[in-house]
């Protein structure tokens, strides 16, 4: 059905989000998994722990001004590996501002090789207030197994559990996120087109897209590597 009185038609697609159930620590989280993945999981964190690399969250009030600068760094490499397909639309004037203006709501996930005195290697930069935890950039020098998943999934994990944080949206990603702990959700974002003809083919097709959508989320959720019993209510109805 159309969005009332402007013809926005609702359009669904899966996002990933996280939701914190009282764990008391990232080990009591992984009881959630099913034992091969939960041996995959400490593999994957064992793998940048054996590369002597610590991941430390800061926070946006106690970060130096560096880290803002090297944000916008890691923003701009990132970027670039995506060519043409890149969404580059930051400024560095939009990363000082943040260190003026909204330090309080930023999280900083910071990778350092040989101690935390060294400069980050890589940085995840992340928004908390309230009950929620948004991740939204990151970056790396260079390639290192596994460092994606511990700086944007597993240490912002544990930090959210630490904090009593409720839930966590990591971002924009692929299906990968099932297999270390998301579960699918639907998001929604409204469309019209100004073309009459092109706006007659949406309304007839969106609510079988859109059937079609809730039917492959609740399929992707029920492949998630985790304890059914533990994770009953985390699936979408169908």
């Amino acid at each position: 059905m159309p969005w009332p009185s402007r013809r926005f038609y609702p359009w669904h697609h899966p996002r990933f989000l996280w939701q914190n159930r009282g764990y008391g620590d990232f080990e009591d989280y992984l009881a959630s998994f099913s034992a091969g993945q939960r041996r995959n999981i400490r593999r994957e964190r064992q793998a940048v722990a054996d590369q002597q690399i610590s991941v430390v969250p800061c926070a946006g009030e106690e970060a130096p001004l560096r880290y803002f600068e090297r944000m916008y760094e890691f923003y701009l490499r990132t970027n670039a590996k995506f060519g043409p397909w890149g969404c580059r639309y930051l400024t560095e004037a939009f990363f000082d501002g943040l260190a003026k203006t909204c330090r309080r709501h930023l999280l900083f996930m910071a990778a350092h090789e040989n101690g935390a005195g060294s400069d980050p290697v890589a940085m995840a930069l992340l928004l908390a207030k309230g009950g929620g935890l948004w991740g939204r950039y990151w970056g790396a020098d260079r390639s290192i197994h596994a460092l994606h998943f511990e700086v944007c999934y597993y240490r912002p994990m544990a930090w959210a559990i630490e904090k009593g944080i409720l839930r966590f949206d990591p971002g924009m990603g692929g299906d990968h996120k099932l297999r270390r702990g998301f579960a699918v959700s639907p998001a929604v974002s409204l469309h019209r087109f100004f073309d009459p003809r092109l706006q007659r083919v949406f309304a007839l097709s969106m609510d079988e897209i859109n059937r079609l959508e809730d039917q492959r989320m609740n399929a992707m959720n029920r492949m998630a590597p985790l304890s059914r019993q533990k994770w009953q209510n985390t699936f979408l109805e169908p």
